[in-house]
This record gives C-alpha cells, structure tokens and sequence, in this order.
C-alpha cells in the first residue's frame, strides 16, 4: 500500500509539476514570466497578471499552449506560446482578430522570442 502511495505521488508530481520560469526583452526591458501547468489540458501564464493557456500540442522536445485575449479597447488576440524544452527558449505571437489586421503588419498585434531556465 505504502508504495502505491509513493508511485502515486512520483507520478502526480512528474505530470502536474511542470513549470517554465522564461523571460524576453522588449523595448531595452525585461520581461520575466511563469509558465505552469494546471491541469492535463492547461497552463497557467504570470506575468504581473494570470491567464490560463490551453495546450495545442506538446512533444518531448516542444510545449505548445494558448489562448484568446482582450486586449487595446476589447481587440481580440490569439496568443500562441512556443517552449522550446531542450535550447530553453521561448516564442510568444499574438494575431489580431481580421477587422484590425490592416492596422498590424501581417495582422500580428505582437511578437517576441526569450529564454528560459
């Protein structure tokens, strides 16, 4: 019994104790971030505000998560997160919803690449 614990609490740990502590520049300043996982299907993202990121695919090698946003007087983005598990690095692109596109190159709100520990 005691050993199915321990199995138990090996596997709960291994499969909801995955956490990303990354971080990019933008405009000459840093920018640190907290990825961590909630659940089988999402992460939550912190960087001075949280969001729960929802998982769009995941390898060995890479993490890929996601989700929609409400950003600049109710614009929508979709923020897709790359994490890159061996190099430890990270890449982060935001695309406008297609009524503001015309004001974004490409209709891209945002876009930025960093590391991670």
């Amino acid at each position: 019994m005691i050993r199915l614990i321990i199995l138990f609490l090996l596997f709960s740990s291994s499969v909801f104790g995955k956490e990303y502590n990354c971080s990019y520049i933008f405009d000459e300043e840093n920018f640190p971030l907290n990825i961590k996982q909630k659940n089988d299907y999402s992460y939550v993202f912190n960087m001075h505000y949280e969001t729960e990121e929802y998982i769009l695919g995941e390898t060995d090698k890479l993490l890929i998560i996601g989700a929609p946003q409400y950003v600049e007087d109710s614009k929508t983005v979709f923020r897709v997160i790359f994490i890159d598990k061996f190099n430890k690095t990270i890449s982060i692109t935001s695309v406008i919803e297609p009524s503001f596109s015309q004001d974004y190159l490409r209709g891209i709100w945002g876009d930025v690449q960093g590391t991670c520990d």
